[in-house]
């Protein structure tokens, strides 16, 4: 929402505060819950799962049908929310959300069983939930700026890279996913090429995001030793990297767009890379 360009003021600022809960928090229901309820044979399975610590807990039958009747509340809210806009692209990328959180773990697509549309249907919901405060204020999917294009790669890629790092528990019980069905080395090679074309996206004739994704890559690919010390080099690279992305795209706009609606005067100018004039 932060991008959309909406003037600041008291009544715009409650406004968006509002819409954010009654879309976030349904949207919540929606992708965890409905995938609690038809996970349910395979979680109670999974190790994992079992454990009720952060991997979360198995839901029990007896509160799958309270559940999936709050995800369908969900879906009534969230659209209800998206129609008072009345922006047609804030009403399709809500739709888009909807279906993608219900058919990404419900039948008949269950997304989340099909290699690589699983990871890029993650990486889809996290683009849609952007643009969709993005469009609040009319702004079409043409006027996206370029560097957007690093939460849908990376959110991709952090799927991909979670289901190699689950390959041994998802195929114990059975459970199809990119590292499952593909094996673990082109997941992980999936994953680093989602990661260096987000950073490329963002920063394509820097020097950092190049030696990043060919130190993501070479491991994977077996060019050189995937020893211990290159590995956690790679990681701290990805964090470092996506720490300064996250910045540049969120937290300084952030905060800037916070003292604007507070204060009526920007304080804080806005990072290089992210400047209002490609917004």
């Amino acid at each position: 929402m932060m991008h959309s360009r909406i003037q600041p003021g008291p009544f715009v600022f409650i406004h968006l505060i509002s819409l954010s809960f009654t879309f976030a928090i349904p949207a919540s229901i929606i992708a965890f819950g409905v995938n609690d309820v038809y996970d349910y044979e395979t979680d109670r399975r999974n190790p994992r799962k079992l454990a009720d610590g952060i991997e979360g807990g198995v839901l029990h039958p007896a509160h799958h049908k309270d559940v999936l009747v709050a995800a369908y509340f969900s879906t009534i809210v969230i659209m209800l929310s998206a129609l008072v806009t009345q922006q047609r692209q804030t009403i399709l990328a809500s739709v888009l959300i909807v279906v993608i959180a219900w058919q990404y773990s419900s039948p008949p697509l269950r997304i989340k069983e099909i290699p690589i549309l699983d990871s890029l249907s993650n990486g889809c919901l996290v683009f849609l939930i952007w643009f969709f405060g993005f469009s609040l204020a009319g702004s079409s999917i043409s006027e996206v700026p370029v560097k957007v294009i690093v939460s849908f790669f990376c959110a991709a890629a952090g799927h991909a890279i979670g289901a190699v790092a689950d390959y041994e528990a998802d195929a114990a019980i059975g459970q199809r996913t990119i590292a499952t069905t593909m094996g673990k080395k082109p997941g992980a090679i999936f994953a680093a090429a989602c990661f260096a074309i987000g950073s490329l996206a963002v920063d394509p004739v820097g020097i950092f995001p190049w030696v990043a994704s060919a130190m993501m890559m070479l491991p994977c690919l077996g060019i050189t030793s995937a020893h211990h010390t290159m590995w956690m080099t790679a990681i701290f690279a990805i964090i470092c990297h996506s720490l300064r992305v996250l910045w540049n795209l969120m937290g300084g706009v952030a905060v800037n767009c916070l003292i604007e609606i507070m204060f009526d005067i920007p304080l804080i100018p806005l990072p290089s890379s992210c400047g209002t004039s490609s917004l």
